[in-house]
């Protein structure tokens, strides 16, 4: 009977790999029932295990592969370059997972960016633990301001302004200072040419 089912199955499958599934379909028997055939085959030396299933005769009668087909291939390495973890900001290294909740409004007047933190302190006024906050004012450091911001609009998936608006509102800001200072000197001058005058 193993015999016959040998033959069976070596002029259906012929010399390619296969499993227990593929012998039950071909014997028409329930494929648990194929293990005990396949350890009786492997003890008679007829049928072999390999890597992905089985194969008949004995590994010195597997068919050779071509010297061409048996090197190994080359895959060119591609370096894909690692995001960062952290960003530093001023004095700051921060992670995206440290995060809870992101505030963008004023304080005191004055865009700034609050971060609710993962990580707990004690509160100095109550002393209850409560998550640590780390802000962000524009008008007390414009710089960190600006990179907190590029850094959230990049979590959030929007590309940071091409322009520093922090470096256009200080030219701004000087250019008023100096239109101010211009009219005073003027001012001045005029002045003191009405003493002149009356000297």
């Amino acid at each position: 009977m193993i015999q016959a089912d040998f033959e069976k199955v070596k002029a259906a499958l012929g010399d390619r790999e296969f499993t227990g599934k593929d012998i039950a379909g071909v014997l028409g028997i329930d494929p648990k029932s194929s293990g005990w055939i396949l350890k009786v085959w492997r003890r008679d030396g007829l049928a072999y295990q390999t890597v992905n299933g089985w194969r008949l005769g004995t590994p010195s009668e597997a068919p050779q592969a071509s010297p061409i087909t048996a090197a190994a291939p080359v895959h060119a390495v591609v370096a894909t370059p690692i995001a960062p973890q952290l960003a530093r900001i001023g004095e700051f290294y921060l992670s995206k997972r440290m995060i809870l909740i992101a505030h963008t409004g004023n304080q005191e007047g004055s865009p700034a960016l609050r971060f609710y933190t993962s990580i707990l302190e004690i509160d100095p006024a109550t002393k209850h633990p409560r998550n640590k906050i780390v802000n962000f004012t524009k008008a007390r450091d414009p710089k960190e301001y600006a990179q907190a911001v590029a850094w959230l609009n990049s979590m959030a998936g929007e590309m940071p302004p091409a322009v520093d608006d922090t470096a256009l509102e200080l030219a701004a800001e000087l250019e008023k200072k100096l239109n101010a200072a211009n009219a005073e000197i003027a001012e001045l001058t005029r002045k003191l040419d009405i003493i002149r005058g009356a000297v």
